[in-house]
Parts: structure tokens; C-alpha cells; sequence
């Protein structure tokens, strides 16, 4: 007599399989990111913190596919929101730079000379004013 077997084992395998394509590649993605971001130091931890997370969920998976799913969604938590939100304002900081260089060189084109300051330029995001510490021009 033919022994049925379940499906259940599969589909977890293949759930969890889905799951590491899906979130080992944005883990990586922010741990690489996590250099401009945070620093240098604090990137290593980040990478650290992947490096031993998925390790530790491809060893739980042989073993525990619902401890090992755990372990990589937890893994992510640590990483995605925070270095995509710093991202998002690394983005948002380098536009914003870069309209002030284009400021800067307008300002210079109509008057013949830099502007001692930004006084006069208005930001298109507010928000980045914090960001922007100082502008001097050279004499």
C-alpha cells in the first residue's frame, strides 16, 4: 500500500525559500548602504548582524522551518526600516545639496561673483535644513 505523503513539508520549504529571495537580498541591499549612512564601524555591525542572522536561519531551516522563518524575519526588522529611512534621507539631503550647488552657480552667473552665504536661497524640502551646515564662499 502506497504511503501518502504530505505536501505540508513543501510547502514550508517553499514558503521559507520565498522568503530568504525576498529578504536576504534587501538585508544586503541595507547593509551596503549602512557605509554612507551610519559609518564605517556601525556598517560592520549591520553586515554582522546579516551575516550571523541568515547563518543562523540556514542552519534552522534544516531543522525548524518556523524558528528559522522567525529568525530571518526578525533579522530583517534589525536592519530594513531603520537603513531604509536613512536612505530615504540620504536621498533626500544629496537633491537638496545639489540644488544649492545650482543656486550657488546661478547666483554667480547673473552677479558675477558667489554668494557670501544662503540667505537668500529657499529650500525645497525644509526638512534638510539641519543637514546642511555651512556655506561660506572662499575668498
Amino acid at each position: 500500500m502506497r504511503a501518502k505523503l504530505s505536501r505540508k513539508p513543501v510547502i514550508e520549504c517553499l514558503l521559507l525559500g520565498l522568503l530568504l529571495l525576498l529578504l536576504i537580498p534587501i538585508e544586503v541591499t541595507c547593509a551596503k548602504s549602512a557605509f554612507e549612512t551610519i559609518g564605517e564601524i556601525n556598517s560592520g555591525v549591520c553586515w554582522s548582524v546579516c551575516i550571523a542572522g541568515n547563518s543562523l536561519t540556514l542552519i534552522l531551516a534544516v531543522y525548524w522551518r518556523f524558528a528559522a522563518a522567525l529568525v530571518v524575519i526578525l533579522t530583517g526588522l534589525c536592519i530594513i526600516p531603520d537603513q531604509f529611512s536613512l536612505m530615504v534621507r540620504l536621498y533626500q539631503v544629496q537633491a537638496e545639496a545639489a540644488r544649492i550647488v545650482a543656486f550657488v552657480y546661478e547666483t554667480e552667473r547673473t552677479t558675477g561673483q558667489f554668494p557670501g552665504t544662503l540667505s537668500k536661497y529657499t529650500y525645497d524640502n525644509p526638512e534638510m535644513t539641519e543637514f546642511i551646515q555651512s556655506y561660506q564662499c572662499g575668498q
